[in-house]
């Protein structure tokens, strides 16, 4: 009979130590996948961080072309360098743009592209980009035909918006750039 206890011991610890095994390696797959998730989190930060740093400007050759081009082709060719055309007027060929030559945008911001001389220098309601996510403010700007900088908070923890370079309500061009402070929400009291 203690035999018997014995063997049924050594089995419930070969088990024990079967299942701390599987346990132990379950979690370094785990910790593994959280330490590439990281590294991807990092690089997504450092590549956002980059494109918020560049604001490019468009080459003056390539305003040239758009000029004399349809809108369509002037849509393609600023999409094809990452930014985002709005077409404004009934015309098919573009007569100016906003921003203009040799001014920085930011990667994804918007350049207004007028078709027809009476609807140059458009200008729209500036949106309310405060108590936003970057995305959110960035998305909010853009629909509403204007460029968003971001400045303020380090991206390494969820932020939100707190001010704008230009207030809501107000008037502006279509394409205008607005700064927007963002500062972290994690336990930050106003």
């Amino acid at each position: 009979l203690i035999r018997q206890q014995k063997e049924d011991i050594s089995a419930a610890e070969n088990k024990v130590a079967e299942k701390e095994k599987e346990l132990a390696d379950s979690i370094g797959r785990q910790q593994k996948l959280v330490s590439e998730k990281d590294e991807e989190i990092k690089s997504l930060k450092a590549e956002l961080e980059r494109r918020n740093a560049e604001d490019p400007i468009i080459p003056q050759d390539e305003i040239e072309k758009m000029m004399a081009e349809a809108d369509e082709k002037a849509k393609a060719t600023l999409k094809n360098q990452g930014f985002t055309a709005r077409v404004v007027g009934d015309g098919e060929t573009v007569i100016s743009q906003y921003p203009l030559k040799g001014q920085n945008i930011p990667l994804d911001g918007v350049v207004i592209l007028y078709t027809e001389k009476e609807t140059s220098n458009k200008t729209a309601t500036v949106p309310d980009l405060k108590g936003l996510s970057i995305s959110s403010a960035n998305e909010r700007a853009v629909n509403a035909g204007f460029n968003l900088k971001i400045s303020g908070a380090s991206l390494d923890s969820e932020v939100v918006s707190y001010r704008q370079s230009i207030e809501s309500g107000t008037q502006a061009e279509m394409g205008t750039t607005i700064t927007v402070y963002f500062k972290t929400n994690q336990g930050v009291e106003d």
